[in-house]
């Protein structure tokens, strides 16, 4: 019997090719394919049974249509229309490639998610952020997590955000009075978003490492313009072919250009913070400043509690990447699209946005947080921007580490989860005229108030919710306040005839086109 079995084996490879191997190979691989095909498709169709809305187009599904939407208006189009059509709807199911991809929309479902992580881990496809800009909390599970966000938690109390309030008045008047220069002798035309941005950007820097970057260059651009110019490489790579089916392992290879020019930047990013650690360390003693950086340093040095109770100098490096990029970019976004919105009102709305703006920036380095606080139709205004166009409508996407069950929804292992913060902010629902930039529904005096959206912390989310909401959220509004009252109260300012505010999804929600304001100095 062995030797009949030994003679068909050597039979039966003697007849094999090369050929022959590649073809049961390539026929595997469409079977593997056709099984997750169906599989997707099914587990699509089940979640339709539960009643969702579902939508399939290959290769990205919905991730399609957003490049198509974003040319006629908004690339949440297709979305906007199902909410409008279907306001009870809970969940959108889609795919990504063959891997199923569900949208929690229902308030309480994204609860379940935010409060209870455990299931989940950051998508595969977010790698390259976290490859490029580090380990930074936004990227972190765990007990690393845990630690980062204990950590960065006590140091961001009120006192701290407080001692800032005169650092965001006197950079954005200095960078208002050197930017828009040109604005004394008449009419100019600024790229609101880069004026912000240079803004926000210092102010990250200042908050953070208590240093002035104006003078300062990376690769003879500015940090800022360094910093936006790299978020734009992290996007041409996220959505290249290589990275959609090798994921960063191709980037670390650095196999095309575009893979090496973004290493390239990364680590000239890294060195040239890195450069500002070291020098802070050896001048701590005698320096005064109670900025980020310091408070991380002298933690260091004490190490009290252990190796859990500071940061070493590479997870500040993270830490300080994250907050750039996230500080920098949302809040000037948020501003940009806020002082658009600052056109459309009427004549009296605007006027009671003025004398707000008027107070606070009137108040110069006597401005506090109880003054910022009194302005509620400046508050109100924009958290109704944030309601439109957010920067951020959607959560970090998650990947399910195993199959379980979100309240009634099976979620497969390995399925992609999100949450559609953009679906509820425009359900009318929540929201009278959903569509109407009001900013009146957000004071509880007035007739427009709408209740429901205030008292469910999970309706209205610009910030997140739960556990992993945004720690930077409070310097973010007294930072967008103040800059926004000190442009209102210095220009006045309009928008070009033609201009129509078209919303795509970069790496933030954003407007399509740059917004170009005509502007000049308002008399006193």
């Amino acid at each position: 019997m062995t030797k009949l079995m030994q003679m068909f084996l050597e039979q039966f490879f003697a007849n094999l090719s090369v050929w022959k191997i590649l073809l049961a190979f390539i026929v595997i691989a469409i079977l593997n394919i056709l099984r997750k095909l169906i599989q997707m498709l099914y587990y699509l169709r089940r979640l339709k049974k539960k009643g969702a809305e579902t939508y399939v187009r290959f290769p990205f599904g919905i991730v399609e249509s957003f490049r198509e939407e974003e040319q006629v208006g908004d690339c949440f189009g297709v979305i906007n229309l199902l909410i409008k059509s279907n306001p009870c709807l809970r969940v959108f199911g889609t795919h990504f490639m063959l891997t199923p991809s569900v949208y929690l929309i229902d308030p309480t479902l994204a609860k379940d998610l935010m409060m209870n992580p455990s299931n989940y881990t950051k998508s595969q496809m977010l790698n390259i952020y976290k490859l490029i800009l580090g380990p930074g909390l936004v990227f972190l599970d765990g007990k690393l997590w845990k630690k980062h966000r204990k950590i960065l938690s006590e140091i961001f109390h009120f006192d701290f955000i407080a001692s800032h309030i005169p650092t965001v008045v006197q950079t954005s008047l200095d960078i208002f009075e050197r930017e828009l220069e040109s604005a004394k002798g008449g009419m100019t035309t600024v790229n609101i978003l880069d004026l912000f941005q240079n803004i926000t950007g210092d102010l990250v820097f200042q908050i953070f490492f208590g240093k002035d970057i104006r003078s300062a260059t990376i690769d003879g651009l500015k940090p800022t313009q360094y910093l936006a110019n790299l978020i734009e490489d992290i996007e041409e790579n996220t959505y290249s072919w290589q990275n959609i089916l090798f994921g960063e392992f191709s980037i670390r290879l650095g196999l095309f250009e575009r893979n090496r020019l973004l290493k390239r930047k990364a680590r000239k990013l890294r060195e040239f913070c890195l450069g500002i650690i070291h020098d802070r360390r050896s001048n701590l003693e005698s320096c005064s400043r109670k900025d980020l950086l310091n408070i991380l340093l002298e933690l260091q040095a004490q190490q009290k509690g252990g190796k859990d109770s500071y940061l070493t100098d590479e997870e500040a490096l993270h830490e300080f990447i994250i907050m750039f990029l996230a500080g920098m970019d949302t809040t000037a976004h948020l501003l940009a699209t806020a002082a658009y919105f600052y056109t459309q009102e009427d004549a009296d709305t605007r006027m009671l946005l003025l004398q707000e703006a008027k107070e606070i920036a009137g108040a110069g380095s006597s401005l506090n947080y109880g003054m910022l606080n009194k302005c509620e139709y400046l508050h109100a205004f924009l958290k109704e921007t944030l309601r439109l166009t957010g920067p951020s409508p959607l959560f970090f996407e998650r990947q399910a580490v195993k199959g379980h069950y979100l309240q009634d929804l099976w979620i497969p292992k390995g399925a992609r989860v999100n949450i559609c913060f953009k679906a509820n902010n425009i359900n009318n629902r929540y929201y009278r005229n959903p569509d109407k930039f009001n900013l009146f529904r957000w004071i509880p005096t007035h007739e427009d108030f709408d209740e429901q959206a205030s008292k469910d912390p999970f309706i209205f989310t610009p910030f997140s919710a739960g556990p992993r909401s945004c720690l930077g959220q409070n310097i973010a509004m007294i930072e967008a306040k103040i800059i926004l009252s000190i442009f209102i109260a210095k220009y006045i300012f309009t928008i070009p005839d033609d201009y129509k505010l078209r919303m795509c999804l970069r790496f933030v929600y954003e407007p399509f086109e740059n917004l170009e304001l005509l502007l000049c100095h308002r008399e006193s």
